[in-house]
């Protein structure tokens, strides 16, 4: 490729507390600094991110837009990038020194048009360590396959001519909300030669959920908006390489539990024990995958484990049932 061989894209939206170690460590990749250049588009924020961007001179690019979503500013740092490969991460990480250095390998030695890039944490927090280790069960399995059908845009590298073949994110998404999924899918969806690999030596860090309240906030919006894609690809219901098909049972059975518990009441006794006994049997079926992985990985975190995977299941079967709610009246902003 020749140079500059890729352009990195920060989305930033009020993020004056974090959005200087992202940038600096930008700034600090192990490639020559003539390979890449660093666009950061500020998505009308309201507080001193703006002062902090001006800080940094003529180093990076800073594109000001009024707000208008993360899908639209990424899109509007692509179309000013000049590099062959658009690199992507969000403005609260931290990229590692050889970050965009290892993005880059696939490209040549497996030939890939789309790189996934993965997470780490250094948080000690209990809550943190499991969101950390669940997102590592998904890398493990996504490991295996040879071309995935996942993209997280917090490390996420595009060919730009494939980007722009497929026109990049979906605008009509408000807010976060699974644009970066929405894309590979549509992408799979026209194309199945486009190649999308995993490189976990490639990697940036991340501040998970520190607390049970915001890890739970984050499931349920989570599941509130990948519930609207479901819907409209449907084919990834039953697969794709990032949700284990376990979790999709523990949230299905959470959202049936009522209904188990009218099938109880209206049963005579001697098939209550029945019911039940299949019901928790499926439901630990559907726990025993992620609590073995824990396990085996911080055995302390584990024993505790099945709190965090129930109230995941939770968290998301909620997720599920408000999308529904406000697609029946009106209040979902996308269209599915």
């Amino acid at each position: 490729m020749e140079s500059p061989h890729l352009s990195i894209v920060i989305p930033v939206y009020n993020a004056q507390r974090y959005i200087k170690r992202c940038i600096d460590s930008v700034l600090k990749q192990s490639l020559p600094s003539d390979q890449y250049d660093v666009i950061v588009v500020n998505d009308g924020s309201s507080d001193d991110t703006g002062t902090i961007l001006k800080g940094y001179g003529n180093k990076i690019c800073v594109i000001s837009q009024l707000r208008k979503g993360p899908a639209v500013a990424r899109n509007l740092g692509a179309r000013h990038g000049r590099g062959k490969v658009l690199l992507f991460t969000d403005a609260d990480c931290i990229a590692d020194v050889n970050w965009a250095r290892n993005m880059l390998v696939p490209f040549s030695n497996a030939n890939a048009d789309i790189v996934q890039g993965v997470y780490r944490t250094n948080q000690k927090q209990m809550v943190a360590r499991f969101a950390q280790i669940e997102i590592e069960q998904r890398y493990y399995r996504m490991e295996v396959k040879q071309c995935i059908d996942m993209i997280g845009t917090y490390s996420a590298a595009f060919r730009k001519e494939i980007f722009e073949r497929f026109k990049g994110f979906n605008e009509t998404f408000p807010m976060a909300s699974g644009e970066d999924l929405e894309f590979i899918w549509r992408i799979r969806n026209q194309s199945k030669d486009v190649k999308i690999v995993l490189n976990r030596d490639a990697y940036v860090f991340h501040t998970h959920p520190a607390t049970f309240r915001a890890y739970w906030q984050q499931k349920y919006f989570r599941a509130y908006w990948r519930i609207g894609l479901y819907l409209y690809y449907r084919k990834k219901i039953v697969a794709e390489s990032y949700t284990p098909t376990s979790l999709k049972l523990s949230v299905l059975l959470i959202l049936i539990s009522p209904f188990v518990l009218l099938c109880c009441i209206a049963l005579r006794s001697n098939w209550i024990y029945l019911v039940i006994s299949l019901y928790l049997l499926f439901l630990f079926f559907s726990y025993l995958p992620l609590f073995l992985f824990v396990v085996n990985r911080d055995f302390l975190l584990g024993l505790a484990s099945p709190y965090y995977i129930t109230a995941r299941a939770v968290a998301l079967a909620f997720g599920v049932l408000g999308w529904f709610l406000d697609k029946l009246l009106g209040r979902v902003r996308f269209a599915d």
